[in-house]
């Protein structure tokens, strides 16, 4: 990556043993928020700033430093860091020092500490393209972009929702053609709604952990905290007051497919109370009340993706997403491996949406040729079978009770209080269990073998 601007220290000790790391900001990693500056044509107040930065290094920490496979219960890793910050009595502060770590700690799964120093960087004022309008204008709508199958179905359907006439999609540019895939998709949405669409895409780039003599970690849980910062601080300096995240209610609940997914083992990047967490740190910084929220939190993901099948050109928008967390694949042919967890969730909500996928999309097409997914190997089923066991097991749903293993997660991860109404989740997960039920029944229609290991189905 080239060195630009400022280069500001990072020290980071691993732990166990390890050799603390020396790194610089501008020089191993980059994230531009001079663009955010210019992009909205404000100064970025120095505890956003410092925000940004924090959020930054968090993120290049998470990919350096490799999680221990055996010796440590749940992946845990115990990280400290050292880094300048621009308002260190803010960041000082007891309760926003205990307030970060705890939220990264439940995010990632790790134990987080930081020590603060005095010196970081402040922007100047920028002036270049206008975008946000002065006083008299409604703040914008802003929400979280990706470009994957989640924001492009849940965009879609805010902007059949809502015609907004301000409309940010943030987006951290994190991946090599990112930006060539999104603006294709916002010009194809643009031509079809008419609505007033500004995306802003924000850079990030980093030295691989190869060049810093190091192997990367592939897990990746802090990147939502990256994300909801930037999302955040654009919601504050355009006077909005909400972020959107367009999760599902299931992706978002995420109830482990197996009983060791527990820690780090399991992605909580859009777990309601990491959100809670995440938007008072955001709202302490900013000074005023700013959320992440789960717009589609009532709905399964094919009831969002069944917004994308009302026509040819939303569900060629729906299929050119991607999902794979192997993505790319570094094969000639199919991009997506198709059976991780990502892809399984991905086909079946397609699926039970009525969208249908080619048979060049995955490695190992689950849904989209049956007899393609007779040839799929024993070994290549691991994944779908723990889905298929995770419904076996919601069947109390069907009589109106809440399995004990979810009741425990919603309660046990922060979803809901002890004594909160946990019937929302119950009708959700009926209608998500349905949608796999009805799905495998036809599957055993066509004498899908995979589809057998569930047992006997029966519609009502």
């Amino acid at each position: 990556m080239k060195t630009r601007g400022s280069q500001i220290p990072l020290t980071l000790d691993p732990g166990r043993g390890s050799s603390v790391i020396e790194l610089m900001e501008g020089r191993d990693f980059r994230l531009d928020v001079g663009g955010i500056a210019s992009r909205l044509s404000v100064s970025i107040p120095r505890r956003m700033n410092d925000l940004l930065r924090i959020a930054a290094s968090v993120y290049v920490c998470d990919r350096i430093i490799k999680r221990p496979r055996r010796s440590v219960p749940d992946w845990q890793r115990s990280l400290r860091l050292k880094l300048r910050v621009s308002d260190l009595a803010f960041w000082s502060s007891p309760s926003h020092a205990l307030l970060l770590a705890e939220m990264l700690g439940f995010l990632t799964g790790d134990d987080w500490n930081f020590e603060f120093t005095d010196g970081g960087p402040s922007l100047a004022p920028q002036h270049t393209e206008y975008w946000i309008s002065s006083s008299g204008s409604a703040p914008p709508y802003v929400c979280l972009y990706s470009g994957g199958l989640d924001s492009a179905a849940g965009f879609v359907q805010h902007l059949k929702d809502v015609r907004d006439s301000h409309v940010i999609p943030v987006m951290v540019r994190h991946q090599l053609g990112q930006r060539r895939v999104v603006e294709k998709q916002f010009d194809l949405l643009k031509s079809r709604f008419g609505a007033t669409i500004a995306p802003l895409l924000v850079k990030f780039a980093m030295r691989r952990p190869a060049a810093l003599g190091m192997k990367e970690e592939n897990t990746q849980r802090s990147r939502s905290f990256l994300f909801c910062a930037v999302g955040g601080t654009v919601a504050a300096l355009g006077g909005a007051s909400c972020v959107d995240m367009y999760e599902s209610g299931i992706g978002a609940v995420n109830l482990p497919l197996m009983s060791g997914m527990v820690g780090a083992k399991a992605t909580k990047s859009s777990h309601p109370y990491f959100l809670r967490s995440v938007s008072s740190l955001i709202s302490a910084v900013a000074g005023s009340d700013i959320r992440i929220q789960l717009p589609y939190a009532g709905m399964t993901k094919a009831e969002v993706v069944r917004g994308l099948s009302t026509d040819s050109e939303m569900r060629q928008l729906a299929i050119s997403t991607v999902s794979c967390v192997h993505y790319p694949l570094h094969n000639i042919g199919p991009k997506q491996c198709g059976r991780c967890p990502a892809c399984i969730f991905r086909q079946q909500a397609m699926a039970a949406a009525g969208i249908v996928e080619s048979d060049s999309t995955y490695a190992y097409g689950l849904f989209a040729d049956n007899r393609g997914a007779d040839s799929i190997p024993q070994s290549k089923l691991l994944c779908l079978k723990a889905f298929l066991m995770q419904i076996s097991k919601l069947s109390a749903v069907e009589d109106g009770q809440l399995p004990p293993v979810l009741a425990r997660h919603l309660i046990g991860t922060g979803i809901v209080g002890a004594t909160e109404p946990l019937g929302c989740y119950l009708d959700l997960y009926r209608r998500y269990r349905r949608e796999w039920v009805e799905l495998i029944a036809d599957r055993q229609a066509n004498s899908v073998a995979w589809a057998t290991l569930f047992g006997p189905v029966t519609i009502t």
